[in-house]
């Protein structure tokens, strides 16, 4: 059975799978698009059960993509300015 958030399901796993590779930039860029998706579906969506399934688990996510990006901050050397000024221009919001 297709559920409604699968799309984003599997990239939090891949996202998941990537943080846990140290691959933390691309991590939270997976991150960063399967919350746009979430969200999108999240409005969308007219059965009200399911929306309250799924609000603790995009809040998770929410977490996790806030994780990530304090990660980065840590990791990054201060020297790539490129990925800095990407954390800096990105905003996490609900």
């Amino acid at each position: 059975m297709v559920d409604y958030y699968d799309i984003p399901n599997a990239m939090a796993k891949e996202g998941s799978k990537l943080y846990v590779n140290g691959s933390y930039l691309e991590s939270f860029e997976k991150y960063k698009h399967l919350l746009d998706i979430y969200v999108s579906l999240y409005r969308k969506d007219e059965d009200e059960e399911r929306k309250k399934k799924y609000m603790p688990i995009i809040e998770k996510h929410f977490s996790k993509a806030e994780e990530i990006k304090t990660t980065l901050q840590f990791k990054l050397p201060p020297s790539v300015e490129t990925d800095q000024e990407l954390l800096e221009s990105i905003k996490i919001s609900q």
